[in-house]
C-alpha cells in the first residue's frame, strides 16, 4: 500500500510539471510574438484579439479571431474580414461590400484576412496572459499551491511516521492490553455450577484458543481428581509420614484445617486435613 502511494504521488508530481512547462512555454512564445511584432497562430491561422464594440453581435468585444490570409477575388460579398494588420498587430473588421472585390482592390488594401472563426470572450484571456498579472495567476500560483500542498502532506506523513514508531516499540499503549497473550481458563473448571473434573468436559466444547496452548485441558485427559478416602489405623498421634518408594518424604502434623500439596518424582498430591466430623456418630 505504501509503495503504491508513493508512485501515484511521482506520477502526480511529474503530471503537474508537465502541465506547467507546457504553460510555461506557451506564455513565452506569446510574450515572444508580442516582443517581435510577428503574427501569432497555428495551423495556418492567425490570431487576433478584438477591444472594439463595432461588429456585435457579430463579433463580441474580447473575442478571438482565427484570420486566413486569401485572395480578394475569393471572397464573398458579406463576409467578414480584417484589413490594415501589420505584423501581427492592429486591423479592423469589417464586411465585404456589395461590390465585391473590386471595390477592396480600388482601395488599395491587398491584404486581406478573413475572419474563419469567432471565438468569444478567449481573446480577454490571450490579452491576459500577456500581463504580468497574468503570468502570474497561471504559473505562480498554482506553483505556490502545489508547493503548500506537498508540505501539508510531508508533515502529515511524518506525523504519522512518529506515531508508527511510538506504537511499535514494545511498550503497551492505553489502548492495548499488556496481556494479549493471556489465556484465561479458570472460568471453564471454576465458574458458575458445580466443580468439574477435567475429564467431564467434552473436546469440542471448548474454544479454538486453546489449540496453541502446550497442554490442552479440553482435548487431553488427566488422572482423576476425585477424592479418595483412606483409612490408616491409629499409630503415632498428631503426624501423618508420607513415605515416597520407601523413604519418608513428609510428616503432616494432623490439625488443622488446612490444605497441604507435595511435589514428587512428577507427581502432585493434595491433602486436605480437617476434623473428622463423622468421628464422633
Amino acid at each position: 500500500m505504501k509503495k503504491r502511494s508513493a508512485l501515484a504521488r511521482v506520477r502526480g508530481i511529474a503530471i503537474f510539471v508537465i502541465i506547467m512547462a507546457l504553460l510555461a512555454a506557451f506564455c513565452g512564445w506569446l510574450w515572444y510574438n508580442q516582443e517581435t511584432g510577428r503574427p501569432t497562430g497555428l495551423f495556418g491561422y492567425e490570431w487576433m484579439s478584438v477591444d472594439s464594440q463595432e461588429m456585435e453581435p457579430d463579433v463580441p468585444r474580447g473575442s478571438l479571431l482565427l484570420l486566413k490570409e486569401v485572395p480578394p477575388e475569393e471572397l464573398e460579398p458579406g463576409e467578414m474580414i480584417v484589413s490594415g494588420r501589420e505584423n501581427g498587430r492592429g486591423g479592423s473588421v469589417r464586411r465585404v461590400p456589395e461590390e465585391g472585390a473590386s471595390a477592396l482592390d480600388a482601395e488599395g488594401d491587398n491584404a486581406l484576412r478573413q475572419v474563419s472563426y469567432v471565438i468569444p470572450a478567449a481573446g480577454m484571456v490571450w490579452d491576459f496572459l500577456l500581463t504580468p498579472a497574468g503570468v502570474l495567476a497561471v504559473l505562480g500560483i498554482p506553483c505556490a499551491l502545489f508547493l503548500l500542498l506537498e508540505l501539508a502532506g510531508w508533515l502529515l506523513f511524518t506525523r504519522r511516521n512518529r506515531k508508527g514508531d511510538a506504537s511499535s516499540s514494545g511498550l503497551p499503549s492505553d489502548e492495548e492490553d499488556a496481556r494479549e497473550n493471556f489465556v484465561d481458563v479458570t472460568k471453564w473448571f471454576t465458574g458458575p455450577g458445580s466443580r468439574r473434573r477435567y475429564q467431564e468436559m467434552e473436546p469440542e466444547d471448548g474454544p479454538d484458543k486453546f489449540a496453541d496452548l502446550e497442554f490442552n485441558p479440553l482435548m487431553e485427559k488427566r488422572a482423576s481428581s476425585q477424592v479418595e478416602t483412606v483409612e490408616i489405623p491409629d499409630g503415632k498421634t498428631g503426624f501423618l509420614k508420607l513415605l515416597v518408594d520407601g523413604r519418608e518424604a513428609a510428616s503432616l502434623p494432623l490439625e488443622g484445617p488446612k490444605n497441604t500439596r507435595i511435589k514428587s518424582a512428577g507427581w502432585r498430591i493434595d491433602i486436605t486435613i480437617a476434623p473428622d466430623e463423622d468421628a464422633g456418630k
